[in-house]
């Protein structure tokens, strides 16, 4: 699979051209960090691909880290390589919200934050 490489959600050039995913466990890291960038219903051509912000965490009359926790870990389920999800941690600087999660893949454990 030979994916494009994102890098802050624009394009990463290398040399002049589009930079390609150099392994799957790359393309996955990358898939992860697209869905829980987005907002569920944002991107028009699948209006399922993202984290339900609206409806499934800011909707809530109680927001729960657990909740959070377990909104995540099912979009990051839904991602194609990822067979489990083996940690999540979250924290908070103001509005700001940090994810950092390790899961299992087709390829191996992998780790990454956002």
């Amino acid at each position: 699979m030979k994916s494009r490489v994102l890098v802050n959600g624009d394009l990463a050039l290398e040399n002049g051209s589009v930079k390609r995913a150099s392994n799957l466990k790359e393309v996955i890291k990358q898939n992860i960090s697209c869905k829980l960038r987005t907002i569920e219903g944002e991107c028009f051509s699948n209006q399922n691909h993202g984290l339900p912000f609206f409806n499934g965490i800011l909707g809530e009359s109680e927001l729960s880290m657990t909740l959070i926790q377990d909104t995540i870990r099912k979009s990051i389920l839904n991602v194609n390589g990822v067979k489990d999800v083996e940690n999540i941690s979250l924290s908070f600087e103001g509005r700001k919200m940090s994810i950092s999660y390790k899961v299992s893949t087709n390829q191996g454990v992998l780790e990454g934050s956002l």
